[in-house]
Parts: structure tokens; sequence; C-alpha cells
């Protein structure tokens, strides 16, 4: 038995389902903010690593409503595709396994946008961009169901 397993057995009852749509709705409040206000999120909001140092921790967790654009045609069509994606692997990998995903992802995003500044000496906004730009390219790689291997699927 691998360790996420352990850890499904262990923690799964706290596990959120469907903890994409809340992120849409997340994403879709910081989507009025940004057409009201666009200098409120960069100001307050945004995933600056140089204001988290002086004391704005919840900017760890306030760049996740950030939409993917501020294009309402493409809004949409990115919210509805999130939410495709996001179904899909929760069915197949389970709750947990999702939310553990997430969290990882956002873990790793955090780290990425420390190790930018600190080393390349530019911000996180370029790192959302790649981080959108990944999920896509690795999108077909990320479930786990192939043929010939029921082992690892969740039916």
């Amino acid at each position: 038995m691998d360790w996420i397993s352990k850890l499904e057995r262990k923690y799964g009852k706290y596990a959120i389902s469907g903890l994409m749509k809340y992120l849409i709705v997340m994403q879709i409040f910081g989507y009025f903010i940004l057409s009201v206000r666009p200098d409120f999120y960069y100001f307050y909001l945004s995933l600056d690593v140089t204001a988290i140092l002086q004391g704005q921790i919840w900017r760890i967790f306030t760049f996740l409503v950030f939409p993917p654009s501020t294009s309402l045609f493409y809004v949409v069509i990115a919210f509805y595709l999130y939410y495709m994606i996001g179904q899909t692997l929760e069915s197949v990998w389970g709750a947990f396994r999702f939310n553990m995903y997430l969290l990882a992802g956002i873990l790793f995003h955090v780290i990425a946008a420390f190790l930018a500044q600190f080393i390349f000496g530019f911000s996180s906004f370029l790192l959302s961009f790649l981080a959108r730009l990944m999920l896509l390219i690795l999108q077909p790689q990320l479930n786990p169901c192939h043929p010939g291997r029921d082992d690892v699927c969740r039916h």
C-alpha cells in the first residue's frame, strides 16, 4: 500500500468534495474585483513575495482568486474547462487525492514564487501563466487509468 492510500484511509473523511466548484466561485469573485478595482487585486491580493515577507501572509492564499483572463468570453470558457477537468479528476481519483493534487499545486506554486523572486528576481505573475500552461500540457498524462492497468483505476 502506497503512502497516499495510507493518508487517504486516515484523513479521507476530511476531503472536500467538489473543491473545483469552490475555486471557480472564488475566481468569479476575483473576476468582479478585477473588473471593478484592478488595483485592489494587485495591491492587496496578489502573490507578492516582498509583501508576504513584510507580513501580508494572506497573499499566500488570496492569489487564488485571480481569474484566468479579463475577457468575459474567455473566462466563461476557462471556468467550464476547469470544472470539467476538476470533476473528471475527482471522479477518477476520488475527493481526497484530488484535494491533495490541488493543495500540492498551490504549495509548489508558492515555493516557486519564492524561488523565482530570490534566484531570478522576477515576480509570480509569470509563474501563474506558466502553471496554467503546464496544466494544459500535462492534462492527458494526469489520468492514471490506462488500458491494461486496472490496478490503478478507481471504479
